[in-house]
This record gives C-alpha cells, structure tokens and sequence, in this order.
C-alpha cells in the first residue's frame, strides 16, 4: 500500500470517529442517575420513579436524540402512571418493526413533557426516547 493512500484512509478513518459524538451512561439506581449530568441535562426523565434501577441511556449530541430504558418496583406503577399521557400509537396499525415488537411484548405507548415512553407493566420495564416531538408520532 502506498503511503498516500495509507494517510488518507488515516484522515478519512479519523473523520468518520470524530462524527461519532455518542454518549452512554449505565446507572444502578434512581439515586445514581439523579446525580449525573445527563439527569440535570433533561436527558433522562424527571418521572424516574424512586425504585429504578439497570438505568441505560444513549445520546446523540449531533443529532440532539436519546434513548434509554429503566426498571422499577411494581410499588411504583400508579405513581408513573399519573404522569404518562397515553399515546393512539398503543393501538395503531402499521407501525414500524421496532414499535410493533414492543407492541407484541405488552408495551403500550405514552408521552410525558419532551419523551416519548413506552412501558411493560407486566415486566415494569420502560423504554423511552428523547426529544419526542408530536408531528413524528402520528
């Protein structure tokens, strides 16, 4: 391989990385995830019930998108449920291949301030994703 070449894959390798402005965070309880930056930055949901934990979520600082998943104690069910708006896509046909699974798997559909969030209340697991915007969901 000539050098040149070698350089500009280099260059071309060094460009695609630094596009890639992704940001994970892993937290063991609510606590935990309430004294992080990410929490104070709105990129968690401020209705993460006291009981949470296998806290997961990912940003997307180019794009401005997150998305992310938690686990509570069935205690907390009724508290969460009176912040969540409930969203037509829990009963909509035609939704793309990651909704319906969720769909399948016993996650219904709801809003709250700028996430969009989908929970199993079976298994009290929650999926969400940020920013929701609500011209995308109908």
């Amino acid at each position: 391989m000539s050098r040149q070449l070698f350089y500009a894959i280099s260059i071309a390798t060094i460009f695609l990385l630094a596009a890639c402005d992704t940001v994970s965070s892993r937290y063991s309880t609510a606590i935990e995830a309430r004294k992080s930056q990410e929490f104070n930055r709105g990129r968690l949901p401020k209705i993460l019930p006291d009981s949470a934990f296998d806290i997961q979520e990912t940003y997307d600082l180019d794009l401005n998108l997150g998305n992310g998943s938690f686990r509570f104690a069935a205690r907390d069910s009724e508290s969460l449920r009176t912040y969540l708006k409930w969203h037509p896509l829990s009963t909509a046909q035609g939704l793309s291949e990651e909704d319906t699974k969720l769909q399948r798997d016993g996650y219904v559909f709801y809003t709250f301030e700028t996430f969009f969030i989908a929970v199993n209340w079976e298994t009290y697991h929650a999926r969400f994703w940020h920013p929701f915007h609500e011209t995308e969901w109908k």
